[in-house]
């Protein structure tokens, strides 16, 4: 069944602004791999920062199709090497980023190796629980869709 668009993404985006860190997937070749991440957020768009020595950069390299974890949150998105925070010309979203993960910002954000990658989210699906029923919501971004599937009863 159709659901609002904007009430999903609002409660998706309020549970966002709640949770610094995520779990993000990367895949290249046969290999898949996950770590936990310090993210940020503006709007449906997550933002974190690693280094270009690092499996998870060779991984978005060859494939920029991420997947993020957090609590009953499965996101998929599109991964951009945005390059070095001194190449970034967007004050605001170093502020950000420094506000909410300032240790990580202060001690690797300086260094050459260091880059900033922005993941498009183009699909979320959260599980809920109404009544007897367990639910799975999903949001479409690029089509601008939301739905909602019952998966089982559990009483």
């Amino acid at each position: 069944m159709d659901i609002s668009y904007d009430d999903l993404a609002r409660s998706i985006i309020k549970q966002l602004d709640k949770t610094p860190e995520m779990v993000l997937a990367t895949c290249a070749g046969d290999r898949v791999t996950a770590r936990m991440m310090s993210c940020i957020h503006r709007d449906l768009r997550i933002y974190f920062q690693t280094d270009r020595g690092f499996l998870k950069y060779e991984q978005i390299v060859q494939n920029p199709n991420v997947a993020l974890c957090i609590s009953n949150m499965q996101i998929e998105g599109t991964a951009r090497i945005l390059g070095r925070w001194s190449e970034i010309d967007d004050p605001e979203l170093k502020a950000l980023y420094r506000q909410h993960h300032a240790g990580s910002f202060e001690r690797y954000g300086h260094r050459d190796s260091q880059v900033c990658i922005e993941v498009t989210i183009t699909q979320v699906t959260l599980w809920k629980y109404e009544g007897d029923f367990a639910l799975r919501d999903f949001l479409h971004v690029p089509e601008h869709m939301a739905r909602r599937e019952q998966y089982c009863k559990v009483k």
